[in-house]
């Protein structure tokens, strides 16, 4: 049976982060090319986790992230999101790794949408507008 690349390098992901492997986390990543939302996740766990000095900047991109790709988010799961990334450092950690999973998993896993909203339009371009005028 044939296992492509980005299987095994999902699965060499999935076993870094359950053994708390910080290096073969981020290689892993690196092979897998982009990581979806869930598995960024993973990792900034992983980094909260160890103590890793990337913790504080990947939590920032993850938020970021978030509150792209999320449909229906609101500025109070922005802010628990936020609150919960801090608690990942305190006692909290159990509830608070609980909540970011949930908020993540709503999240769809298209990288071009977030493209969209972080590409620079072209002159004259309107948000929302088709090539005929009409708002959808």
């Amino acid at each position: 049976m044939f296992v492509s690349t980005e299987a095994s390098s999902h699965a060499r992901f999935t076993r870094a982060i359950q053994r708390e492997n910080v290096s073969a986390a981020e290689a892993a990543a690196r092979e897998m090319g982009w990581l979806s939302i869930e598995n960024a996740l993973s990792l900034v766990l992983l980094y909260g986790a160890t103590d890793s000095a990337k913790f504080e900047a990947a939590a920032v991109r993850w938020l970021a992230r978030l509150a792209l790709e999320r449909d229906g988010l609101l500025l109070a799961d922005v802010l628990a999101a936020a609150s919960s990334l801090v608690a990942l450092r305190t006692a909290s950690h159990p509830t608070a790794s609980a909540l970011l999973r949930e908020l993540g998993r709503a999240a769809p896993a298209d990288p071009r949408r977030v493209a969209s909203f972080t590409r620079p339009q072209p002159p004259g371009h309107q948000d929302g507008a088709h090539r005929n005028g009409r708002r959808s």
